[in-house]
């Protein structure tokens, strides 16, 4: 069974595979029979295939004997010599970019909450309300507040019962 190559997308992501030499011989007949419809296709495939024929003709790039060793003995003496330096690790940990000087901000932040915290963490005094319950506020109480009251209350009471609560009537008489 034939597989025909429908559009252009499609062609274009065999190409790679056709030119690396890992694609079936129903596929690239498919290809082909698509390359002699496709004019724009057949310049993409002798393009891909020109870069192919380079990259194959040059040279394989070799390390001369020894590279690794030398390479590894100069990271030594680098690392040594950052350790001999403990100011010099200080001084690149200051010009490090924004997120150092965040990180260091946020562990700041952390100190001194957690000395509050182990310090003055006794908790305040409860000082009981001087207001009677259900009795309003003298000279807070003006005419306006008493009458959105109300609308208040049922608002209230919609937002509650979105949590299931119970209806509580808040109103400035302190009853229904």
């Amino acid at each position: 069974m034939e597989r025909a190559i429908v559009d252009c997308r499609e062609a274009r992501d065999l190409l790679l595979e056709v030119v690396s030499g890992a694609t079936p011989p129903d596929l690239r007949r498919a290809l082909a029979q698509h390359l002699e419809r496709c004019e724009r296709c057949r310049h993409e495939a002798a393009a891909l295939e020109e870069t192919a024929a380079l990259l194959r003709s040059a040279a394989e790039p070799s390390l001369r004997d020894g590279h690794w060793d030398t390479f590894m003995a100069g990271l030594d003496r680098r690392l040594q010599a950052e350790r001999r330096r403990p100011l010099a690790r200080l001084v690149r940990w200051i010009r490090t970019p924004l997120h150092a000087w965040s990180t260091a901000a946020a562990m700041a932040a952390l100190v001194v909450a957690l000395m509050f915290a182990l310090v003055g963490g006794q908790a305040p005094a409860r000082v009981d309300s001087p207001v009677v319950q259900g009795v309003p506020i003298q000279g807070f109480m003006t005419d306006s507040i008493v009458d959105a009251l109300p609308a208040m209350n049922a608002s209230l009471s919609v937002w509650k019962a979105g949590f299931g609560a119970i209806d509580v009537p808040y109103d400035a008489a302190g009853g229904d």
